[in-house]
């Protein structure tokens, strides 16, 4: 059994305010399976895992609510090298609280295209388009803040475009 205290957030940023109260999760074990083979200038990749937990959170005299939460995720992912710097592919990604109710919160399935450039061994830039169905994941929801619409903040259908630098070493 795993617990820890709760802790409040107070109004005024940054000052936490411990109140009387556990979150608790029972022993849980996750099996995750991963598998990759490449030939030539294709790699097909892919992995699957699940991992249930059940618990509780506890406020004395006021709260005493079960969690249970069962998630499922897989991934499958293909590239092929266009040239020695570039490579292309496309990968789908899905996750689901087997637990939650029905409807977009439950789950997210993402598709992504994706191009992979390689300046030099250490530098390369990556662009991928996503199109992403369902809110289960936690994005940060600053930029969508929960609206009477959209209590998650989150469209249950997002694209979005990433443009990333980086270095490998």
């Amino acid at each position: 059994l795993w617990s820890a205290p709760l802790v409040l957030t107070a109004p005024v940023q940054g000052i936490p305010i411990p109140f009387p109260g556990t979150e608790s999760l029972n022993k849980f074990n996750t099996q995750t399976f991963f598998a990759r083979y490449e030939k030539d200038k294709w790699m097909v990749a892919g992995e699957h895992s699940r991992l249930p937990v059940s618990g509780a959170i506890a406020v004395p005299y006021v709260l005493n609510e079960p969690v249970r939460v069962d998630y499922e995720a897989w991934y499958g992912m293909v590239s092929y090298k266009l040239t020695d710097k570039l490579t292309a592919g496309v990968y789908d990604t899905q996750s689901f609280d087997h637990q939650a109710a029905l409807g977009p919160a439950r789950y997210v399935k993402d598709w992504a295209i994706n191009a992979h450039y390689d300046f030099n061994q250490f530098l390369y830039a990556k662009v991928e388009e996503h199109f992403y169905d369902g809110t289960l994941v936690g994005y940060d929801t600053t930029l969508n803040p929960p609206t009477a619409s959209l209590p998650t903040g989150l469209e249950p259908n997002t694209r979005l475009t990433i443009l990333k630098m980086g270095v490998s070493f």
